[in-house]
């Protein structure tokens, strides 16, 4: 039994490319509501599949939306719509989500004035999260979790490391790194 080696196997070795993750692809935001589905609702891997299927159709069935989607990544107007369509569903399971979204998109405060709001926020309860923006490598959806000794530990498969509070920033940098979007979060509260 011979294998097929081709010629972009070949480059592939010899470049020594990195494999892609999940936030390489622009889906952060789409990957990021689910991740909220699945850990306010806790469904298994396969209703995940389901769920994520149903999500980019939603993107789809809309004039230009997929395009984006995969060319410049997921708008602040389409991850509201996703999170509030979410927000109000019946799962693959048979549940029903019920979740308030407030969004801070008015915030004019200083960056310790949103750490204070997300914090607060997320001591309530595990029904309690965040959803932020941040510039990593490059835009960022993920969602905030909890807070340990000022640094903030997300539900995230893709850069999920814990950052320190003093790595945001909300003036853009050279590089932007950190660089925290405060009009594009959301606090999440699962209702019963």
């Amino acid at each position: 039994m011979s294998s097929i080696f081709t010629l972009d196997d070949a480059n592939i070795q010899s470049h020594k490319v990195n494999p892609l993750s999940q936030g390489d692809n622009m889906l952060c935001g789409v990957y990021t509501v689910l991740n909220l589905v699945r850990l306010l609702y806790g469904i298994k891997f396969k209703d995940s599949n389901i769920l994520l299927l149903d999500m980019l159709k939603q993107f789809y069935t809309r004039e230009g939306w997929m395009e984006e989607l995969f060319i410049d990544g997921i708008t602040y107007e389409q991850m509201k719509f996703l999170v509030e369509h979410y927000s109000r569903y019946k799962l693959p399971d048979e549940q029903q989500t019920n979740m308030k979204i407030t969004y801070l998109d008015t915030f004019k405060g200083e960056k310790e004035d949103l750490f204070e709001i997300m914090e607060k926020h997320i001591a309530k309860s595990d029904n309690h999260v965040v959803l932020l923006q941040y510039k990593s490598r490059f835009e960022h959806w993920t969602i905030l979790k909890y807070v340990q000794e000022c640094c903030y530990h997300f539900y995230d498969s893709y850069d999920n490391t814990p950052m320190c509070r003093k790595e945001f920033h909300f003036e853009k940098t050279i590089d932007n790194k950190g660089w925290l979007r405060p009009q594009h979060t959301m606090l999440i509260e699962k209702l019963p």
